[in-house]
C-alpha cells in the first residue's frame, strides 16, 4: 500500500475536503474519531453520521472541522480482472 500527498490544498477538489475529529465525553474518559467530510454549503459540511453520533457514547461532545488540510490518500492499484469483474455486473 502506498500514500501520495495532495499537492495544493488551496485548488479544486481538494479545497472542499475537510478533516472531522469528533470527541465523546464518557464516564470512562474521553473517545475520539475522525474521519473526512466535504463543505457542502458556507455553513455546512457533509460527514458520515456514525461519525457525529455512536450508539453506545451517543451525539459527540466536540466536533473540529479542519479545511483545507493537507491530506495524506491511499493509492488504491487495482488490477485488470477486478475491473473486467465490475464492468461485467
Amino acid at each position: 500500500m502506498s500514500y501520495i500527498t495532495v499537492p495544493d490544498t488551496a485548488n479544486e477538489p481538494w479545497r472542499t475536503v475537510v478533516s472531522v475529529r469528533v470527541r465523546f465525553d464518557t464516564e470512562s474518559g474521553p473517545q475520539y474519531k475522525s474521519g473526512s467530510g466535504v463543505v457542502v454549503g458556507r455553513n455546512d459540511v457533509l460527514t458520515a453520521s456514525h461519525l457525529i453520533y455512536d450508539a453506545q457514547y451517543g451525539v459527540a461532545s466536540h466536533v473540529e472541522i479542519v479545511p483545507g488540510r493537507m491530506l495524506i490518500c491511499r493509492r488504491l492499484a487495482i488490477s485488470s480482472s477486478s475491473r473486467r469483474r465490475r464492468a461485467e455486473t
